[in-house]
Formats: structure tokens, C-alpha cells, sequence
């Protein structure tokens, strides 16, 4: 008998040494970046077990709209999509923020199985960004708390963050 493995379980088969690097990277060893245009079943940002976080800081404040999801489709993924992150939450929050005044942007959860030529492309609004509360953040946690059954891994394929970039202030030279 032959057994085949996804990328994501010869990654964690091998031991990680997690940097700044490593977080925002699918393979540390080939590099794709979790935003890029191009997905290859396998390639993604693995969790051991079945779940975990990812923590980005981002390089200047924004003011979320929109989170968008989205894993390999089902019927084409290893074990039917059972890596895919289930249930989920998204944080966001200015740095210096105390723990407490961390805001849930999210609470989701991503569904399998759906019929579409993009069910596996699932968007998310992120709370009060409809009542045009927007409130700005420079730090995001994707937390995944369950997954469709794979007890081994989890895997993110691409995570968006839609927002709105404030203006700068104009400062200007005293005369």
C-alpha cells in the first residue's frame, strides 16, 4: 500500500522553528506568502491538531470591512476539505491595546460542501461595519477553534482583510 501525503503534513512532520518569517509564510522553504493569487492543494499555513491562531501586524491602521475566507475546494482537497477551519474568530486591535479592548471583528464559522463554482471563497462582515462604526486596528488574530474533523492539521489557505485606509494626517513645517 502507497501512502500519499499533503504538503501541510510533510511540513509538520518536520520540526518548525517559528519566526516572524515562518507565521506569514505557507513553506518557509519555497516561500507563498498566505495572500498570494495562486493556490496549490497542500501549500497552506498548517496548525497542528485542529486548531490554533495566526497573529499579523499590519503596517499602518485601517479601518476593517470585510473578511473573506477561503480553503481549497472540497472536491478536490485531501480528505474531502476535513482541514478546512470550522468554526472561527477574527480580533482586531491598535498596538499598545490592552488585552481587554481586543474587539471581535468575526465570529464564523466556514462551511464545506457548498454548491458554486466559489462556495470554497466565503466573505464574513465584519460587526458594526454596517453602521459605519468603523474603528481602526493594526493588528489581526485569525483563530480557528474547530475544523471539519482532521485531527491531525489544520490548514488556512488565504485570509482577507477588505478595509478602508484613513488619511494620513498633513503635518506641515512651522514657519
Amino acid at each position: 500500500m502507497r501512502v500519499f501525503m499533503c504538503r501541510a503534513e510533510q511540513v509538520l512532520n518536520k520540526p518548525l522553528q517559528l519566526s516572524a518569517e515562518t507565521i506569514i509564510k505557507t513553506d518557509a522553504t519555497q516561500g507563498g506568502a498566505m495572500g498570494e493569487q495562486w493556490m496549490q492543494l497542500g501549500h497552506c499555513w498548517a496548525m497542528k491538531g485542529t486548531g490554533g491562531f495566526v497573529e499579523v501586524r499590519l503596517d499602518r491602521p485601517v479601518e476593517p470591512t470585510k473578511f473573506v475566507l477561503e480553503h481549497a475546494p472540497s472536491r478536490i482537497s485531501f480528505q474531502g476539505g476535513t482541514s478546512a477551519p470550522r468554526r472561527f474568530r477574527v480580533q482586531g486591535w491598535l498596538s499598545g491595546d490592552l488585552e481587554e479592548q481586543r474587539e471581535t471583528l468575526v465570529e464564523g464559522e466556514y462551511l464545506i460542501n457548498l454548491d458554486g463554482f466559489n462556495a470554497h471563497i466565503q466573505p464574513f462582515p465584519i460587526r458594526n461595519a454596517e453602521d459605519g462604526r468603523l474603528r481602526q486596528i493594526d493588528r489581526v488574530r485569525m483563530e480557528v477553534e474547530s475544523n471539519h474533523g482532521n485531527p491531525t492539521f489544520t490548514c488556512l489557505y488565504h485570509l482577507r482583510l477588505y478595509a478602508k485606509i484613513p488619511p494620513l494626517p498633513m503635518t506641515f513645517p512651522s514657519s
